[in-house]
């Protein structure tokens, strides 16, 4: 019987484990009835995928690397109604997990959207706020009837 080919399981989930439980019975299974040994292996084999992708998918996760600095430019900015502004927010390290989120204070005044691109609403000032993870930093819009 194949059951000792699962301890490494139980060593790290324990006996009682769902996980070990459903090998085992999986083990027993095929050795019952060998005539679906081709159906289990099929079934097996995309319970595999689904597990190395969670796998993956966590390790992914473990390897992020927090943003640790963020600087958004221009610093300020003048621009009219229904004109634009791209804003340019550098992140450091360099290849930092997570996304640039923009947002602003005022939209009746200044509108952002996920890229950085400011459009002026109506006259007024807007504070642009970039944040990546824990770190953040702003620019002031001024919007004007005519710029």
């Amino acid at each position: 019987m194949l059951k000792s080919d699962f301890s490494n399981y139980s060593a790290v989930f324990g006996r009682g484990n769902y996980l070990t439980r459903e090998l085992l019975a999986l083990v027993e299974h095929a050795e019952q009835y060998p005539q679906t040994a081709a159906q289990l292996e099929t079934l097996f084999n995309a319970d595999v995928a689904r597990v190395q992708a969670a796998i993956d998918a966590a390790k992914d996760r473990l390897s992020a690397v927090a943003a640790t600095s963020l600087v958004l430019t221009p610093a300020t900015d003048t621009i009219g109604i229904l004109e634009t502004s791209q804003l340019t927010a550098t992140v450091l390290p360099e290849g930092a997990s997570g996304t640039t989120i923009y947002v602003s204070s005022a939209p009746s005044v200044a509108t952002v959207n996920s890229s950085g691109l400011v459009s002026g609403v109506s006259v007024g000032t807007a504070t642009i706020t970039a944040t990546r993870g824990s770190v953040s930093d702003t620019t002031l819009i001024t919007v004007e009837s005519g710029s």
